[in-house]
């Protein structure tokens, strides 16, 4: 029988200064990333990069001027299987003054 299924939000985070916040997701389901938005300010000197991956795979990846401040949104799909072990899903933001917030969501399945 067919079941809903709803958008949750997998990953959620604020940064100020170059960092690597990750979120680690419980084993043994599928996981569906379908929207990435990220808000962020960069300050003068150097750009900023923002990448997001899992499991060592890039999901996206923007790059920024410096002095630069706006909204970055992926829409798209993703999956990866939770079913052999953890899946790191991970923000790395790159650059000398970046401040921001990141919001991913998307689907936690249940295996066959």
């Amino acid at each position: 029988m067919a079941q809903p299924v709803y958008s949750v939000d997998l990953f959620s985070t604020h940064v100020a200064g170059p960092s690597s916040p990750f979120v680690t997701l419980v084993p043994g389901f599928v996981y569906v990333v379908r929207d990435i938005d990220a808000a962020l300010v960069v300050g003068p000197g150097y750009g900023a990069q923002l990448t997001i991956s899992w499991g060592g795979y890039v999901i996206a990846q923007w790059a920024t001027p410096s002095e630069w401040q706006g909204m970055l949104q992926w829409r798209g799909r993703s999956v990866r299987s939770g079913g052999s072990g953890p899946v790191v899903l991970q923000a790395d933001f790159a650059g000398a003054s970046i401040s921001g917030d990141v919001s991913i969501a998307g689907y936690q399945l249940s295996l066959p």
